[in-house]
């Protein structure tokens, strides 16, 4: 998605803390700008990224469900955009309350007509979202400001319920000393953001003591080409060597800079995901691989806004690429013989980096 500083991201990747000098992928969501054109074809990459290896979210939400010191009945995503997360979060949290929060009102309304029906990257079928939309609260708001107060619970009966009144019925919300949230869920969101620390202390306030947060991150760029061959294999790792050499959105081992927020660890987790050929594979490579051409000096793709998504920020300088690579990508994404349309296999294979983490229960 396109994100920017000041009004922000999600739906999707970065991890440059000012975005100065990184390019972004666009598997991501976080609670930064999105505009316009551009969040219908970054959502059209993350539905994809969801339907075809969306079984990460689920796995995660059963991982950190385990580690869970009691019942999760609030559940925050920070950086939700399309809701891939939320709804892992209610198939697994069936009695929990919902919170998602993103910048992008247009993310925000896919979430919500997903929660009332199936949701993405679930093999559960029409059902997979049904009965969630209830539960479901949708916050628009930037992670690099006021969201904090913004998610803040403010309905007096909810409050009650949920314990958090700080009086009497007067009162809206809890104290703001107070936290709320049982497990908080930042899923390539937190690199896009300008100050962690600032974002992570956020978070610590939000949860209950013994609350979790769990962060999750791509390791690297998406993988199509391993099995098509060697020409178009070895043309996909010049390219990601290339993007990575300019500042791909890389992220930091989460697991220091959440314990100097004042988060105690709670478990780190890989997951992987392959999935074979399909017209749904064929068609994330040819968006993905656009995003990835646009970032190497090629044409935009349609839709495309300008930064995001494998494309440096304004002012900085892209990888200039070997021309033969430049030719053999625009042929790839072209529709002839040597275009991903006639390539024997094209498959995906990602790695996300998982970082669960605790505020004490008991403040030293």
């Amino acid at each position: 998605m396109d994100h920017h500083h000041g009004q922000h991201d999600d739906g999707h990747l970065h991890a440059d803390h000012e975005h100065g000098g990184h390019l972004h992928t666009g598997l991501g969501h976080g609670g930064h700008h999105h505009e316009g054109d551009h969040d219908a074809a970054m959502a059209e990459v993350i539905e994809l990224d969801a339907a075809l290896g969306g079984s990460y979210a689920d796995e995660a939400a059963e991982w950190i469900a385990a580690l869970a010191a009691g019942p999760v009945r609030e559940a925050v995503d920070l950086g939700a955009g399309t809701g891939v997360g939320t709804l892992a979060l209610a198939r697994r949290f069936p009695e929990a309350r919902l919170t998602a929060v993103d910048v992008s009102p247009a993310m925000l309304e896919r979430l919500r007509s997903a929660a009332e029906g199936a949701g993405p990257g679930s093999d559960a079928g029409a059902g997979a979202g049904a009965g969630s939309s209830s539960r479901l609260r949708t916050v628009e708001a930037d992670l690099d400001g006021g969201w904090v107060a913004a998610v803040r619970p403010s309905d007096p009966a909810a409050n009650a319920q949920r314990g958090l009144s700080a009086g009497g019925p007067e009162h809206a919300g809890p104290a703001a000393d107070v936290g709320w949230a049982d497990l908080a869920w930042a899923s390539s969101s937190l690199h896009h953001v300008a100050d962690p620390g600032s974002t992570l202390r956020g978070v610590f306030e939000t949860l209950r003591p013994g609350g979790l947060l769990l962060v999750l991150e791509l390791d690297g760029l998406p993988r199509f080409l391993e099995d098509a061959g060697e020409e178009p294999a070895a043309l996909e790792q010049r390219c990601h060597r290339a993007v990575e050499a300019a500042g791909w959105n890389g992220h930091p081992d989460w697991g220091p800079v959440l314990e100097a927020a004042g988060f105690e660890p709670a478990g780190r987790r890989v997951f992987e995901v392959h999935a074979q050929d399909s017209p749904q594979v064929r068609r994330f490579a040819r968006l993905y691989l656009e995003r990835l051409q646009a970032g190497i000096g090629g044409p935009r793709p349609a839709g495309h806004a300008g930064h995001g998504h494998a494309t440096p920020r304004p002012g900085v300088a892209g990888p200039e690429p070997d021309p033969a690579d430049r030719a053999a990508l625009d042929a790839l994404l072209g529709h002839g013989l040597g275009s991903l349309d006639h390539l024997p296999v094209v498959g995906l294979r990602t790695r996300r980096t998982a970082w669960a983490a605790r505020r004490p229960a008991n403040p030293s």
